[in-house]
């Protein structure tokens, strides 16, 4: 007995059927199950939720990274108006340990404290310090912010120091 077979297309899909009579369905199965697709959707659901969360922690650094720079932008600044009048800024007129003093009408090295202070309130809930030690020649430049938005910790600061 010869067992070659005949395919057949009905509305169920493709079989074979044998010449003894019975019917043997294809070993290829047609299509997405839907536990596949499930999957697959929890899956891509998992990973966008993924990259949302990392785009979100991105701009949280970035915002924090900016900050960062703009609080050492107004330090050298600071520095670079000291070096730029020394003779001032050996007699500790730059020194600043407040930033709410009043700067109506000001002029000379007080306008330009006042325009740095007026800098300064770019940063959020910022303070800045300036101090000149006259026996090591050093000056010391503080700045601090609030930095709690970018997920850091609720106060961050830069100082920087150089020899005048």
């Amino acid at each position: 007995m010869c067992n070659s077979a005949t395919t057949t297309t009905t509305n169920a899909g493709l079989h074979s059927q044998w010449r003894d009579g019975s019917a043997r369905h294809g070993q290829a199965q047609d299509g997405f199950g839907l536990v596949e697709v499930l999957v697959t959707l929890v899956l891509l659901s998992v990973g966008l939720l993924g990259l949302a969360a990392l785009q979100g922690q991105s701009q949280r650094t970035t915002y924090s990274a900016y900050l960062r720079s703009q609080a050492a932008v107004l330090a050298y600044d600071m520095l670079d108006l000291m070096r730029s009048n020394r003779t001032v800024a050996t007699a500790s007129s730059y020194d600043l340990t407040s930033t709410s003093a009043s700067c109506t009408s000001a002029a000379g090295v007080t306008a330009l404290l006042c325009d740095w202070r007026t800098r300064l309130g770019n940063l959020p809930n910022a303070s800045g310090r300036v101090r000149y030690d006259s026996v090591t020649r050093i000056i010391t430049v503080e700045v601090s912010w609030d930095d709690s938005r970018a997920g850091g910790g609720a106060h961050e600061s830069l100082t920087v120091q150089t020899q005048l």
